[in-house]
């Protein structure tokens, strides 16, 4: 049988069927910048154990009747279904493998407290995001919570509010798996969020960073909000703050560390980024990265050549030679690919 749980280091673009879009993007994350250690409980376990308890079947026939329209009765079946997940028996092969993963995790080390967290095989993507619609679990420090929490991430996936998203989505219910990310907790001394795009501004130039003390939980909620900090991408400046206290919460080191693994993050992901980070001991480490949902197209703003830099200056002289009339815009499109598939391949 293969393995039902994988190390989050261990975690390859491949397994995101296995592991869901929010444990893939952390095994990109453990190799090639840090996170808290930790491992996943794959979807294959979330499957055998609603097949095993005869559950698969009747839950795919009752979410089939319910439509996007009739709220009460998606209110219903949903409450309906939760209710029966977590009363199954967790397979014995299953509850091994994760108890396996646990104390590995815990290396024998007392007062380690984890996170378990939902990591659905439709969440954060393009196309469809869960953000906050799925379950994490907090501050858990033993066994049995583990497992109960586990069991409740699963049941998450049948809450109103994400079967509501996949039916409008035109997302097949009986598809979508669920995986479980088990992961130390860091004890945070400053957290918060980031996004490599300005939400606010719409600044595809600025990089956004709300940071409170402690752990960020009610500020990822939309609770409590933090100290803010924005970044000029280009010349990793800090471009403004409001600061709540007598003293900032971060250093300018620190705000322009956040900049830079922001910047490093949106390069490999190749999008505009919402990231959960949290300092301890001065150290960064990233708990979650996702593409941002909540950009507007973003408006060209044209530079008088004067104020270009001198790489700008000579692509625009560049197209001025090559483009001397106004351009029709299937000519745009195609020199927009030129130069862009010429910049790859120099870069």
């Amino acid at each position: 049988m293969a393995a039902l749980t994988i190390e989050l280091a261990e975690i390859m673009p491949r397994h995101l069927a296995l592991c869901g879009s929010k444990a893939t993007n952390l095994g990109v994350i453990a190799r090639k910048s840090r996170t808290a250690p930790g491992f996943c409980l794959v979807t294959t376990a979330y499957f055998q154990a609603l097949k095993q308890s005869g559950l698969f079947q009747e839950i795919r026939e009752m979410a089939g009747r319910v439509t996007p329209e009739n709220l009460e009765e998606l209110e219903a079946v949903s409450g309906d279904i939760q209710a029966r997940i977590k009363k199954i028996a967790m397979p014995a092969e299953v509850e091994e493998a994760l108890f396996q993963g646990y104390e590995k995790l815990l290396r024998g080390r007392q007062g380690i407290k984890v996170a378990v967290r939902s990591s659905a095989t439709a969440e954060d993507l393009p196309s469809a995001s869960f953000a906050g619609q799925l379950e994490s679990y907090l501050d858990l420090e033993n066994w049995e919570q583990v497992k109960e929490a586990v069991i409740n991430c699963w049941a998450s996936l049948w809450s109103p509010r994400v079967m509501h998203y996949r039916l409008q989505k035109e997302l097949d219910h009986s598809r979508v798996g669920m995986a479980v990310i088990v992961q130390e907790m860091v004890p945070a001394q400053v957290s918060g969020v980031m996004f490599t795009a300005n939400p606010i501004t719409n600044s595809r130039q600025e990089i956004y960073i709300e940071a409170v003390p402690g752990l960020a939980e009610k500020l990822v909620q939309g609770q409590v909000g933090g100290e803010i900090y924005t970044v000029h991408k280009e010349q990793n400046a800090i471009a403004s703050r409001e600061v709540k206290g007598q003293y900032p919460l971060l250093t300018d080191f620190s705000v322009r560390q956040l900049a830079h693994e922001g910047k490093k993050l949106e390069y490999m992901f190749e999008d505009y980024q919402d990231v959960e980070w949290a300092f301890f001991n001065e150290e960064l480490y990233i708990l979650q990265t996702r593409p941002i949902t909540t950009l507007a197209e973003e408006e060209w703003e044209f530079k008088p050549p004067e104020r270009l830099t001198p790489i700008q200056q000579e692509i625009f002289v560049n197209i001025q030679e090559r483009f001397p009339e106004p351009v029709l815009p299937l000519d745009a499109v195609v020199a927009k690919i030129y130069y862009l598939s010429l910049f790859s391949a120099y870069a």
